[in-house]
């Protein structure tokens, strides 16, 4: 018996030395100048990824952003306050330079409201003529609208039961007419005798409001930059009709059209630092199956190709067909029915770090798969994670690369303006961006989202509308994984080497405490955030 004991022992010290004690460290305080210069951003609604991501991409790029306060923002079913957010703004626009500006939270408020709420003639000339004072205010103000998405419908019953039937009548009336399509034209007749009139108008109307507000939009175009994003959506359908007829519009070619909604507000961000930098960062397109440059990932309506050139307009970094002069490798991995990452995917993106590449990782999955995604295969094989300078891996490509492009080319520039005694802060920043992108986009959404629901069901909770006294158990519930989570990312992976070395120095996250809060009463997105600890040696 003691035999044994002493050998289970004996196997736990091999196990603690080995694979879970971090190495030894003197701590040290790492944090960024405090930002000077400071923009008002009005997000498209208050989830994370149109708040605290855009924050953070900001503070990367060295200055503040200013958001409402969260009273006058949306809370999922209840929309934003536009009257006082209009206020607010006009008040606040006073004291600062540049805005970016959310038309859809100040007309509908909020992206889910602009889903269902059909805003009147009225509604939408009072916020036009407010824009356009509001430019008078300031030189530099970017307002981006997003186009609805293909299925407007929610929660809203009845509509919800016809979600398949206006998906398939908006497609076949597009292919039907682009086409002269036969079949698509029968198929539509099918549909448009099935759907309910009252909803099919509501359906249509909503299309109709979008495309005469934002060609209205599109005169401020003088006075203001203006994007036009468009929300998930598919190759044909209303959303790609509405998009081509304000294209189509006499101020047409002022704006930019885009695919996107979540993550506009990043890439204006990024355009706000990368317009006032002399340096436009070169990015070299790496896709570790060279067929997905020319499909389409679930939601957008352009292929994955046309998706990277889009980011990469807007935010004005330049492509480059030269991976050796490239400031930043995009490597882009989608898996699919036909292609999952294996050993040399890993040793290609494995080549670009050995040569000091700075590599942003899209990890995207067309059938949200955790086999076709390239994350946990580098897990698996002991990779560095911290040494990637960004990661994304969330629901939509678009998405995705609205978060890690952003991330890496605000990353390259300021390394190159910022004295060599900040880049360890630098540095620090970023590992910590990239942990909370590690937890929420893999552990959270591909790991635990998937089973969640079903906890939460045989536990009487509803996992789309959790009740308020529900709310502080499911997030402890949360917080606890996380937490397990973290830790074990940080002992068997990022806490065992450094993420940055320089003049004989090595600096080590050594601890990496989490926070997790739901910021809806609904499970669909986590707002995770970690507050990493560092030691040098």
């Amino acid at each position: 018996m003691k035999k044994i004991i002493f050998l289970v022992l004996t196997c736990l010290a091999v196990f603690y030395f080995a694979y879970w004690r971090l190495p030894s460290t003197e701590k040290i305080i790492l944090n960024l100048p405090e930002p000077q210069e400071k923009i008002i951003l009005v997000p498209l609604d208050s989830r994370p990824v149109c708040t605290t991501l855009p924050q953070d991409i900001a503070y990367a790029a060295g200055f503040q952003l200013i958001l409402p306060p969260n009273e006058l923002l949306d809370k999922y079913t209840k929309p934003a306050n536009k009257d006082f957010l209009k206020i607010w703004l006009k008040n606040e626009a006073k004291n600062v330079n540049a805005s970016i500006i959310s038309a859809d939270i100040l007309l509908h408020g909020g992206l889910l409201h602009g889903r269902t709420h059909l805003a009147s003639s009225q509604d939408q000339a009072e916020l036009l003529s407010y824009l356009e004072e509001l430019t008078k205010l300031q030189k530099d103000v970017q307002i981006f609208s997003v186009v609805p998405r293909l299925l407007v419908t929610d929660e809203v019953l009845p509509d919800a039961w016809y979600w398949y039937h206006l998906m398939r009548y908006s497609e076949c009336l597009d292919t039907s007419l682009i086409f002269n399509d036969f079949a698509s034209a029968q198929e539509f007749a099918k549909y448009d005798a099935e759907i309910p009139n009252e909803i099919k108008t509501k359906y249509l109307n909503i299309f109709k409001a979008s495309k005469e507000f934002n060609k209205e939009l599109l005169k401020l175009s003088d006075r203001a930059q203006i994007i036009i994003g468009q929300d998930d959506a598919g190759a044909f359908g209303l959303p790609r009709m509405t998009t081509e007829a304000i294209s189509l519009s006499p101020n047409g070619n002022k704006a930019r059209l885009t695919n996107g909604a979540d993550e506009l507000a990043t890439l204006l961000v990024t355009k706000s630092y990368l317009d006032k930098q002399d340096r436009k960062p070169k990015v070299f397109v790496y896709f570790a199956d060279p067929k997905t440059k020319f499909m389409h990932a679930p939601y957008m309506s352009m292929t994955n190709t046309q998706a990277v050139r889009e980011a990469l307009e807007i935010i004005g970094a330049e492509e480059t067909e030269d991976e050796a002069s490239a400031d930043v490798i995009l490597f882009i991995n989608y898996g699919h029915d036909n292609f999952q990452p294996g050993k040399e995917t890993v040793t290609a993106l494995q080549n670009y770090l050995v040569h000091g590449k700075c590599v942003a990782l899209v990890d995207n999955s067309q059938n949200f798969d955790t086999d076709e995604l390239l994350l946990p295969k580098l897990i698996s094989k002991d990779f560095e994670l911290n040494k990637l300078t960004a990661y994304a891996g969330w629901n939509t490509l678009g998405n995705s690369l609205g978060t890690a492009l952003c991330q890496a080319v605000v990353f390259v520039n300021r390394k190159a303006e910022l004295p060599k005694e900040l880049h360890p802060s630098l540095y620090a920043n970023n590992v910590r961006m990239n942990v909370n992108r590690f937890l929420e986009d893999y552990y959270y959404q591909k790991l635990k989202h998937p089973t969640l629901s079903y906890e939460l069901y045989v536990n009487a909770i509803d996992s789309r509308n959790i009740e308020p006294e529900d709310l502080p158990k499911v997030e402890q519930h949360l917080m606890a994984y996380t937490s397990f989570r973290a830790h074990q990312l940080l002992h068997i992976n990022i806490g065992r080497t450094p993420f940055y070395e320089a003049d004989g120095k090595a600096y080590y996250i050594t601890d990496l405490p989490t926070g997790t809060e739901l910021p809806w009463n609904r499970i669909f997105e986590a707002d995770i955030k970690s507050y990493p600890k560092f030691g040098v040696k």
